[in-house]
């Protein structure tokens, strides 16, 4: 199982990671002879960011709760891409209760489950946060697996996606998506699992490859994008299709994912 680390201490170990990956030529400081840090060093950052050193320290010790004000600070600091920025002033609010959610496991509408089937002959299928599968339609039963014959710890996206070998033969961007969708689950983990214990489950699925796990460990961060994929049919052929996404507004945050067919 993931180390069950509070958002502080998913802060930090983030802190720390970004911190590694930036030298001191990019912001524009002297390396000096003798350096030994990788990256840059606490010092650097808090007087870049315009913080105290000891102030930075107990961020990347999580024991302290942090502002936007001073996240925003450090994500220029650390030269942070876009959706690592959002990423880390995701981590203002870590501070707050966890928002009331129902306490039973989401469910699809009535409506929803029409939708996906009105897809056909498109595969679509429904996810909740946690990547878990909600509802399919036939043509997502045909391009995958019948996920009904699976247990329900394992009707997961991540499941279907990192540990069904089959997926994986089939998928010819295989590596691609698997970073994509690894980057995604990470970037809403450490809010997540603050009112749901199955994130820390579908983590541990993650964990247990070996590439995905990298990334994992390395914070990889990403948003979702539409974009093509191409499946391999039973009698050998490719079909590329684009993916749709799109996001329920009320509090379950369900997700309607959509392939068309090019």
């Amino acid at each position: 199982m993931p180390d069950p680390s509070s958002s502080a201490q998913e802060l930090a170990a983030f802190l720390r990671s970004r911190r590694a990956q930036v030298s001191p030529e990019q912001v524009g400081l002297p390396r000096g002879e003798g350096r030994r840090t990788k990256g840059l060093r606490r010092s650097e950052v808090a007087a870049l960011a315009g913080v105290s050193v000891g102030w930075y320290t107990w961020l990347e010790q999580a024991r302290a709760r942090p502002t936007t004000a001073v996240l925003s600070a450090l994500a220029g600091a650390l030269q942070l891409a876009d959706n690592e920025r959002r990423y880390l002033l995701s981590f203002a609010d870590a501070s707050t209760p966890p928002e009331r959610r129902p306490p039973q496991r989401p469910v699809a509408s009535v409506e929803l489950l029409a939708l996906v089937h009105t897809m056909m002959p498109n595969p679509a299928f429904i996810l909740d946060e946690n990547w878990d599968f909600l509802a399919w339609n036939d043509a997502y039963t045909a391009l995958t697996m019948n996920l009904a014959d699976l247990p329900a710890q394992h009707r997961n996206f991540l499941w279907l996606l990192l540990r069904w070998p089959e997926y994986r033969r089939r998928n010819v961007e295989w590596e691609r998506e698997a970073r994509s969708v690894v980057g995604q689950f990470r970037t809403s983990y450490h809010h997540n699992r603050r009112y749901d214990p199955r994130a820390d489950e579908v983590a541990s699925m993650i964990l247990e490859d070996e590439n995905a796990a990298h990334l994992w460990q390395k914070f990889h961060v990403q948003e979702y994008a539409p974009g093509v994929i191409t499946f391999l049919q039973p009698d050998g052929s490719a079909q590329r299709y684009r993916h749709v996404k799109m996001q329920t507004l009320d509090v379950q945050r369900l997700r309607v994912v959509v392939y068309l067919a090019l």
